[in-house]
């Protein structure tokens, strides 16, 4: 039996989308307050149900997204890619922006793989699930299969493994397929 298909929508570097259709091409990761405001009420218009949205630490240090509250916050990596003089002095500086999303969500997703993951964990001011491949985790990945145009997994949840298949879009959204209990 198929489910309902939602409406979503997608706030990201590359583009915009409102239930699946693309609204616009984005100049920034997470654009200015007032613009992204502007994209939810269009959002709102459109009946979309949730909204998927890169959170650029550049975002949160510039106060964007100031006053928003997420469902769910992730954490996926920590590199040296965005120190400069444009964006974080230092990584202390970045580590401390990315860490501020977790104050503005109800639960938080966090990449045990990395190895600022575990600070991440020990600081976050919400609720914390933990995900990877290779560490302890609440949520792990195995037997992983990626190719051009999907990815298929088991994830494994307790004692109960899931697969999952992920597929790429033409537009490059990525979909969920398959969840087989």
């Amino acid at each position: 039996m198929k489910s309902k298909e939602k409406r979503f929508g997608l706030i990201g570097t590359i583009a915009v989308y409102i239930n699946g259709k693309k609204y616009e091409d984005s100049v920034r990761t997470t654009p200015e307050s007032i613009e992204l405001q502007k994209i939810f009420a269009e959002m709102v218009k459109a009946g979309t149900e949730y909204v998927v949205m890169e959170v650029s630490s550049q975002s949160i240090k510039l106060d964007r997204v100031y006053g928003l509250k997420f469902d769910i916050g992730v954490f996926t990596n920590f590199s040296e890619d965005h120190i400069s003089e444009k964006e974080h002095p230092d990584m202390e500086d970045y580590f401390n922006s990315k860490l501020k999303l977790f104050e503005m969500c109800k639960l938080g997703f966090v990449n045990t793989d990395d190895l600022k993951g575990c600070k991440v964990v020990k600081l976050a001011k919400c609720g914390v699930k933990t995900y990877g491949i290779d560490n302890s985790a609440n949520l792990i990945a195995k037997d992983i299969t990626i190719t051009n145009t999907y990815a298929d997994f088991k994830v494994k949840m307790r004692d109960k493994n899931e697969r999952v298949k992920v597929r790429n879009s033409t537009e490059g959204l990525v979909y969920i397929t398959h969840w087989q209990q």
